[in-house]
């Protein structure tokens, strides 16, 4: 029965949207199920307001669920509206592009029916997404068949979006992943990338500027800035022994002069561990802050499986891996898309002793340690980035908002050379 009635709201809000004129002068982006102004979607607004005049765009409108980030982009005099408010609802009828970076959840979706949604997603997939989390599910053309079942039931018909991919290896998983065929796929640089690299002109919301100042001070004090950032698990059990990793090195961090900044993933909860006692040597950024505000300060990079040192790795400093819970996340959790020893460039440790003397080998010999690297570096980057990557540089940006200009409603134009 709930499939009618969201088949049914999707033609009454796709009458009311044939109703009112669209134009394409409008955007609206929301990213992070309206709970956070970071990654591709904050990336990208920033680009289009900053260069608003040039694109010839009226408004550019971020929607928000979130109280500071509305009082915080409002107090900028940048176009914020509430997700669910009525001046919302106009601006999502009146945009012919709605963009997001996680799902159709992200802004208003039952307005999108009759706009061009456009996915910009977050990252190139180490562990399994979408339907490769589906065994019956065996190539691409069982996953399009699989989503086209699904999308007139579909709140906003965003199981039929274009998506973003940086690279042709990217598209292909894109199209596994959700169903999409290769005309559904829009090749450009991730917005996020340009933003970590410095074509776009950063922003801070109140509590990341208090947490900017107090590792500029670490950093000018001499300590090594490390970056602790694990990948959600579906085990609470996992997830919370990442969390009390940092406190098992307190006294590690001391004596070595590190300060160590680390980041949850938005899905995880780590409410039960407090580092209030450890904040000369590690600070917890906010469950809403953006890393890509962080990366380019730090000095290297503690990871598992999550695609964030894909981004680093453009930054050419050094990662280590911390898989305590290999074989199970391997056999038991997401699983892996790659063979995971040949995809990360770099050391991985099982235990925090390994963890201590890994982090002490690299700050010793930073530069020795990344061209020891260096030869599986350059092998990764080519799966993933393509041998000729598109440098995510202004030029390319640009080209990316004409290729979403020029996408219909069934076919994207993939328009960008690799420069």
């Amino acid at each position: 029965m709930k499939y009618y009635i969201k088949k049914i709201i999707n033609i009454i809000l796709g009458v009311l949207s044939i109703l009112v004129p669209k134009t394409s002068k409008i955007i609206v982006i929301g990213g992070w199920f309206g709970q956070r102004f970071a990654d591709n979607s904050k990336a990208f607004y920033l680009f289009l307001v900053q260069n608003k005049s040039r694109l010839g765009l009226k408004k550019v409108v971020f929607t928000t669920r979130n109280e500071t980030i509305f009082k915080v982009l409002r107090d900028n005099n940048l176009d914020v509206v509430y997700t669910n408010s009525l001046i919302s609802i106009w601006y999502h009828l009146r945009a012919k592009f709605h963009i997001v970076d996680e799902g159709g959840i992200d802004l208003n979706r039952f307005c999108s029916s009759d706009a061009i949604r456009i996915n910009l997603w977050h990252g190139f997939p180490l562990k399994k997404i979408g339907y490769y989390c589906n065994n019956d599910i065996k190539n691409i053309r069982d996953a399009i068949a699989q989503n086209k079942a699904k999308t007139q039931y579909q709140i906003g018909k965003w199981n039929d979006a274009f998506y973003l991919a940086f690279s042709d290896t990217l598209a292909k998983h894109m199209q596994f992943a959700f169903g999409c065929n290769d005309e559904k796929i829009i090749i450009g640089p991730y917005p996020r990338h340009a933003y970590i690299l410095g074509y776009i002109k950063k922003m801070y919301l109140p509590n990341e500027k208090a947490a900017i100042q107090s590792i500029l001070e670490a950093k000018k004090q001499g300590q090594y800035i490390v970056m602790y950032l694990p990948t959600f698990r579906d085990s609470i059990t996992f997830n919370d022994i990442c969390a009390k990793t940092p406190l098992l090195m307190k006294s590690f961090l001391k004596k070595n002069n590190i300060y160590l900044v680390t980041k949850f993933h938005f899905a995880a909860s780590q409410s039960n561990v407090s580092y209030a006692r450890a904040k000369d040597v590690i600070i917890n950024l906010p469950k809403e802050s953006d890393i890509y505000n962080f990366l380019d300060i730090s000095d290297m990079l503690i990871t598992d499986y999550s695609s964030v040192f894909f981004d680093y790795i453009l930054l050419n400093k050094p990662v280590l891996f911390y898989c305590f819970d290999y074989e199970y996340y391997l056999n038991k959790d997401r699983g892996f898309l790659y063979d995971y020893v040949k995809m990360t460039p770099g050391r991985k440790v099982k235990s925090i002793n390994e963890l201590k003397n890994s982090i002490l080998n690299i700050k010793n010999a930073k530069y020795d340690y990344i061209i020891n690297v260096n030869s599986q570096l350059e092998q990764v980057k080519n799966i993933v980035y393509g041998t000729s990557p598109i440098y995510p540089n202004e030029d390319n940006m640009y080209k990316l908002y004409e290729c979403i200009l020029d996408v219909t409603s069934t076919s994207a134009k993939m328009a960008i050379n690799n420069t």
